[in-house]
Order: C-alpha cells, then structure tokens, then sequence
C-alpha cells in the first residue's frame, strides 16, 4: 500500500435541514469539525433532500476536505437508504423529485427547525415539508433511480432496529443491486453484526450518522484511494479496498 493512501472518510453526516438535530450544523462549522478530525471525505446525507449539499461542497473548497453531495431517503417501506452522488446537480434532481413526493407539514415546535444555509452559513430559508416522512419511491424505484443518475446507493445503519433494511424488511432482497451497506459505530464488536457482514458480501462502510458537531468522525471507514475524487472513493468501495473500521473514542 502507497504511503499517504489511506483517507478517512465519514460517509453519513446531517446538516441543519436534518429535523431533531442541531442549528450548529451549518456548512462552515461542519468543515471545521472535518478539519478537526483530520477527515479527507465527508458526504452530507441529509434526510430526503440535497438542498444544503452544495452549500458545504462550496464551503469546504481550498480547504483540503472532498465533499460528497448525497441524501438519506426515506422510501416508502420506511428503509432509510444512502444515496451519494459524483455531481451536486444529479442529488439536487433527485431530492426534487424526493420533494414533489413529500405531504406531510413539518411542525417546527414538535421536530425542529429544518433550515437551509449557505456557503457562509447565513440561513437563506426553511424547508416547510416534514423531511423525516417517507417518500413515495420504493426500495427498487430508490436503487434504480440513484443508479439512473451514476449515484451510488447504501443501506443506512442496517444494524439500527428502526429505519434500517434489516429491521423493516427482515432480509436484503436478493435482486437489489445495492453497492454496499452501512453499520453504525454502535455494531462494532457485536456477534452478530459481524456474521451477518460475512453472509451478505456486500461492501461495508462505519458512518457517524452525525446530527451534532460533536458527532462528527465518531465513526468512519479508512479506505485505500490514490485520491479523495469520486470515482476513487468508488473503486475503494466496489473493490472493498478498506484498511479498517474507526470508532472514536467518546469523550
């Protein structure tokens, strides 16, 4: 392995527009934390939209961290899935489509403030529709339409007991062309998590899911890449090129 090829990356991080998270989480600050953390790829997977993405891709231009424009949908068997993409535009497209979908009113009071940012994390609006509720696109419809736009497409913390394709299906369908899953920090070290991983032979990645700057890089996966471009990051996960799984230490 080439000395200085290993990037860490956190695949899994919300933004403010994420309901029931933080204000703090604004383009800037979430760059910061990355620096901090010494993170070379970070994605924003905000709940059912890309509205914030382009706004940290921006944010962390000349600052050394690759940003990855991505969103967590909600399908409509409530499985939560990863979807990032290699141009902001295509997981723009996509969260409109998500968008035209959404019925449900957000209630700032009951679920927060969704709020969207800009590069200089000044709040240019807020999203009025309830991100967190399911989408219309089911599962397939989800993988086909991330995969119709080069996208690649993870099952979210399929170790959690809500919102994850274990718990609301019970199995990952055969025919699914995923091209990976994702476990939280909160699986490392268990039986079963690891079996499991094993049986489906599926790529894997550790995300921090991070709601909260303090979140950030709380978990991440350390892959083998010449670069932090897109298409790199790819090849690494397609290839299961990682080197290892990291969980932070908690303070």
């Amino acid at each position: 392995m080439e000395t200085g090829s290993w990037k860490k990356a956190d695949l899994h991080i919300h933004t403010c527009l994420s309901p029931c998270g933080d204000w703090g989480m604004t383009p800037v600050k979430i760059i910061k934390a990355a620096q901090s953390e010494k993170l070379d790829i970070i994605a924003v997977c905000d709940h059912n939209s890309a509205e914030n993405a382009g706004a940290v891709v921006r944010a962390a231009r000349q600052t050394g961290v690759a940003v990855v424009a991505g969103m967590e949908i909600c399908t409509r068997e409530e499985v939560h899935l990863l979807a990032l993409f290699k141009f902001p535009a295509d997981a723009r497209k996509m969260g409109d489509m998500i968008h035209r979908g959404l019925s449900e009113k957000n209630y700032p009071d009951l679920f927060g403030y969704q709020v969207i940012a800009d590069e200089n994390d000044m709040v240019s609006g807020q999203e009025e529709k309830l991100l967190i509720s399911a989408s219309q696109l089911s599962l397939d419809e989800a993988v086909r339409n991330i995969h119709s736009r080069d996208g690649i497409a993870i099952a979210a913390h399929v170790d959690r007991p809500v919102y994850s394709i274990i718990s609301q299906l019970g199995f990952i369908p055969d025919h699914l062309p995923l091209d990976g899953i994702e476990i939280s920090r909160h699986a490392l070290g268990k039986t079963w998590i690891h079996k499991f991983l094993d049986n489906t032979g599926l790529p894997c990645i550790l995300s921090s899911d991070a709601h909260f700057l303090q979140d950030i890089a709380t978990g991440y996966t350390v892959f083998d890449m010449r670069d932090t471009s897109f298409e790199s990051m790819r090849n690494a996960l397609s290839n299961k090129k990682f080197r290892r799984f990291v969980k932070r230490m908690e303070s």
